[in-house]
């Protein structure tokens, strides 16, 4: 098994909890909730700055790692409820054509189709009518297009603005006392500006300014169209078909493209999401942590221990030995499970009984039923010891996997039991607690 208690040259012994240290029974890692731990980490970012400084280095490094991951999966979390609720708000992305066709159809009827009587009367040739409802058309459903484009980047840019300055408020809110608690809101910040980094782009005044000379050549050229017309209708004719492009940009942006942008980000924030389950030896190695804390800030500590190590190794021996118990129930449970299924087979197999062939030329009536019994038996014989036999083989498994596993948790318990016995004379600088 790849536990081991190691001793650098020159230094104390080293007692690693290596999650990934395994063997190939999948029972060593059946997971915990992972609540408690969180409970666990949640108290580190409260580490006031003398108790910090009275940890081992590589139990702060330890603690701080573990602070990391907490804070950016629950402002993970926070982000990724909150994009999702956008996301499935948003419609179909094939409507997406339909509002560009829309756009394009409402301005080629306004200009060309609802003054083409009056324009044909104007003396306004026929090839330029046609030619200007063209580009004006053309020019409304690019201008919808980027509008929509526009919009999306500057609600996208104040959603990620937002969760930026919340995390800040709390920061302001909670007044954190300590560099760790201060460290817990920057890493929630520094999570949502790397995750969302895109949008905090400012805007482009070039996108920006083509947009808007792009949306002023539509207006000149609808008014041109129609002025012949009077330039009430000519007014009317080019307001209209801007006010309907942004509407529908407006639109298209909240309920199409927004909602995309948000979807695209859950997959990110979802990596950074902390599971429901935890591993056993990470679950550990937390409560281990947690037990140097309370040794060093003097809060509490079982009775006879004097050093940081003997209470972490304390934690291995109690965590180790209430696995093996966890797993002794289970292998208990799952033989039983397993004999009363071979039970139920059992009791099914005279239903699978096939009818005996036997060759029944020369026989009477009796002796063919009894020959027909005979062979019954023999097979009803048979099924029965593939029965035992696979049941054997089960309980067989059953008993060599979760040995494995409780013979895993016997080492660490064991490695425990002389973290401790190392520990005696050590840590001497540590304050006994109370």
């Amino acid at each position: 098994m790849n536990i081991s208690t190691t001793v650098p040259q020159g230094g104390e012994p080293n007692y690693p909890i290596d999650p990934t240290a395994s063997s190939d029974n999948s029972l060593i890692s059946i997971p915990l909730d992972r609540k408690p731990s969180d409970r666990l980490v949640d108290g580190f970012s409260k580490l006031a700055p003398k108790v910090a400084e009275r940890l081992l280095e590589g139990d702060r490094v330890a603690i701080q790692q573990q602070s990391k991951q907490f804070a950016q999966a629950t402002k993970a979390q926070q982000r990724y409820d909150n994009l999702a609720t956008i996301a499935d708000s948003g419609w179909n992305p094939q409507l997406r054509l339909i509002l560009t066709l829309l756009v394009g159809v409402v301005t080629t009827v306004m200009v060309g189709t609802g003054f083409g009587a009056i324009l044909g009367a104007t003396g306004r040739g026929t090839l330029a009518q046609l030619a200007g409802t063209l580009a004006v058309s053309g020019l409304a459903v690019g201008t919808e297009v980027s509008a929509s484009h526009e919009t999306r980047k500057r609600a996208m840019r104040r959603n990620t603005l937002a969760a930026v300055d919340e995390i800040e408020t709390s920061l302001d809110n909670a007044q954190p006392t300590t560099e760790t608690e201060g460290r817990y809101y920057a890493e929630q910040k520094q999570l949502v500006r790397e995750v969302e980094a895109v949008h905090l782009a400012e805007p482009s005044p070039a996108d920006t300014g083509m947009l808007g000379i792009a949306i002023g050549i539509e207006g000149l050229l609808a008014f041109w169209l129609t002025l012949p017309a009077g330039l009430g209708f000519a007014l009317v004719s080019a307001t209209f078909p801007i006010v309907f492009n942004l509407i529908v940009a407006k639109v298209g942006s909240d309920r199409l493209e927004v909602p995309e942008a948000c979807e695209k980000l859950l997959p990110i924030y979802e990596a950074h999401l902390a599971p429901d389950l935890i591993a056993p030896l990470e679950a550990m190695e937390i409560e281990r942590l947690q037990a140097a804390i309370e040794y060093v800030s003097l809060t509490r500590s079982p009775k006879g221990v004097r050093s940081v190590g003997q209470a972490k190794a304390l934690v291995t021996m109690q965590f180790a030995k209430q696995q093996m118990q966890i797993l002794t129930q289970r292998g208990i449970s799952a033989g039983r499970i397993r004999v009363q299924r071979d039970e139920e087979e059992s009791a099914k197999v005279s239903e699978r009984c096939p009818r005996p062939q036997v060759p029944v030329g020369g026989l009477t009536g009796d002796e063919a039923q009894q020959a027909e019994q005979v062979e019954r038996d023999r097979w009803l014989e048979e099924e029965q010891r593939k029965l035992d036999k696979r049941l054997k083989a089960d309980l067989e498994k059953i008993k060599a996997d979760y040995g494995a596993a409780i013979d895993y948790w016997q080492v660490l318990e064991e490695q425990g039991k002389q973290e401790y016995r190392d520990h005696e004379p050590e840590d001497r600088e540590f304050p006994q607690a109370a």
